[in-house]
């Protein structure tokens, strides 16, 4: 009995194997808590570092050495358009397009090459169409023993800063080409103006001539071919005022579509019989407000300029008009730093199946003097340019080798109207005297002997300090005053404010080769009666007398 109770009592060899296990047991148990604990604290780390990562406005990347993505964060996500967690696993190649990809592993090569930090900027174009600049940072990461283990990326959006940057530099372009054409214009101006004086000597003493020569005498012909040379080449000047902002101006109601109809005729013999036009002319255009002969101007020289793109190898031009509704960001796409207002514009286009310019032409073609053809003056299409500029408008070329060439004019729509019928009727007798104030005798000469031929008795002076003391000493029977706006010492503006001051109800005239009416016309304290330009022509000299005296009465 005894012998069997100490057969069921536990050996010390087993004691031993429990207590083994169990400290075992307890030793795992120990160790599982302790990964357990290692695991949560790795998780939190790697969770806490995503989220500093998540939380920087740049996009950042790991990749490892066979270019695979194994850390991004949210902004690279956002960037490239991709949902979170597409990224991981795969390669550039496996996500991007091929050329933004082969651009990423370049980069990738050049940073390993470096072996440091390297910097590079791009130009980003999204799957979505949208447009970046970014600067990228690349490092390579290496192990303690120095092998790479892959590398580390950051994005920086310097896409506001190259967009400031280049404003500025679009700006500065601006400065300088308006310098330029600035100092080319006080240049075309001054020319202008002495050949105008020039002009209104030879078309002044040939219409002259005309008048007083019997019509069946054998040198009508000749003074008909210097008269008609003599107006060519003020058309040649009033191209250089164009382009300098000089040119006179009268502004009234003016509908593009009537002014093309109005010019078929000229249209037809100015362009070769080869070309080509048709015409595209949208219904019921609203009017403007433009100088009639300024815009006929910019219709004939953009026809000419695309008849010599074709010339040599024959095709067609068309000529559009039509209206559209530009709003502020349309204007701002055309050239954000025009001033200009959102609404209704007349567009006019000619466009052509030419050869087509390069870049390096076409950023030339307003440059006065500058033509691609042997015989080109040049002038063309910088008048054009100053035009539209006076017209408050806009401009716009586009071109390239092979595919033509297409100028587009938006025009600002006017609400006033103001044109007012005359009657074309010429009084019989023009009676009185006029006072003739200029510093070129010849065109003094010219000018007398015009008013004279209709009628009046003149007296003349040769600067403004001379004609006051005309006025002072008392002229009989003076009707009107008429006046050189640029002169020596005195200059017209002055010379007319002290006549105005003197006596208020005295009509003045002035004249010059180059002047923009519009800023005399600031001058409310003028009593300007009439501008005539120079060259001094015999019939809009009468016509504007005609007005003039009617007005009177």
């Amino acid at each position: 009995m005894i012998a069997h109770q100490s057969s069921q009592q536990p050996s010390i060899a087993s004691i031993l194997v429990d207590e083994r296990i169990a400290a075992l047991e307890a030793q795992l148990t120990a160790e599982r808590e302790r990964r357990e604990r290692a695991e949560a604290e790795l998780d939190q780390s790697q969770k806490l570092q995503q989220r500093i990562l998540n939380a920087l406005p740049d996009s950042c990347w790991f990749k490892d050495t066979t270019g695979r993505y194994r850390v991004v964060n949210d902004a690279f996500c956002r960037f490239h358009q991709l949902l979170p967690g597409m990224a991981l696993g795969h390669s550039a190649e496996e996500l991007f397009d091929p050329d933004l990809a082969a651009r990423m592993l370049a980069g990738d090569q050049a940073a390993i090459a470096c072996g440091t930090l390297y910097r590079s900027e791009s130009h980003v174009l999204t799957a979505h169409n949208t447009e970046y600049w970014v600067e990228t940072m690349k490092q390579p990461i290496y192990s303690d023993a120095g092998e790479l283990l892959g590398i580390v990326g950051l994005n920086h959006d310097i896409t506001a800063q190259r967009s400031a940057e280049l404003d500025r530099l679009h700006l500065e372009r601006r400065l300088h080409t308006a310098q330029r054409q600035e100092s080319i214009g006080l240049l075309a101006s001054g020319i202008a103006h002495d050949f105008n004086n020039l002009l209104t000597s030879i078309l002044g003493n040939a219409q002259l001539a005309q008048l007083e020569l019997a019509e069946s005498s054998p040198g009508q012909e000749s003074l008909k071919q210097i008269v008609a040379s003599s107006q060519y080449a003020a058309r040649l000047a009033s191209q250089l005022l164009s382009y300098a902002g000089k040119g006179h101006f009268h502004i009234q109601a003016t509908n593009l579509n009537t002014l093309v109809h109005d010019m078929a005729e000229m249209i037809h013999v100015s362009l070769p019989r080869s070309v080509k036009v048709e015409f595209q002319l949208a219904e019921q255009l609203p009017m403007i407000a433009g100088d009639a002969t300024q815009l006929q101007q910019v219709i004939l020289n953009l026809l000419t300029n695309a008849a010599e793109a074709i010339s040599t190898v024959g095709g067609s031009i068309t000529l559009h008009t039509a209206i559209d509704l530009l709003d502020r960001s349309w204007l701002d796409a055309l050239d954000r730093h025009l001033d200009l207002p959102a609404g209704q514009y007349v567009r006019l286009e000619v466009q052509d199946t030419g050869e087509g310019m390069d870049e390096a032409t076409l950023g030339r073609i307003f440059e006065p003097f500058f033509s691609t053809k042997r015989t080109g003056r040049g002038l063309g299409l910088a008048a054009v340019q100053g035009i539209i500029r006076r017209h408050k408008g806009i401009l716009r070329v586009s071109s390239s080798i092979g595919s033509g060439t297409l100028f587009q004019i938006w025009l600002p729509i006017s609400e006033v109207v103001v044109d007012p019928r005359r009657d074309k009727a010429l009084p019989t007798v023009y009676k009185g005297t006029i006072l003739v104030i200029d510093d070129e005798e010849t065109v003094r000469n010219v000018a007398c002997r015009m008013l004279q031929h209709l009628g009046f008795q003149t007296c003349s002076a040769v600067d403004g300090e001379s004609g006051l003391a005309m006025l002072t000493a008392g002229i009989a029977d003076l009707v009107a005053v008429l006046i050189d706006l640029t002169m020596p010492g005195m200059g017209g503006e002055a010379t007319a404010r002290l006549i105005t001051a003197s006596q208020p109800q005295l009509p003045i005239m002035l004249m010059s080769g180059y002047y923009a009416k519009q800023s005399v016309q600031e001058h409310s304290d003028l009593h300007l009666a009439a501008f005539i330009p120079k060259p001094l022509n015999f019939e809009a000299l009468r016509n504007t007398l005609d007005t003039l005296l009617k007005s009177q009465h």
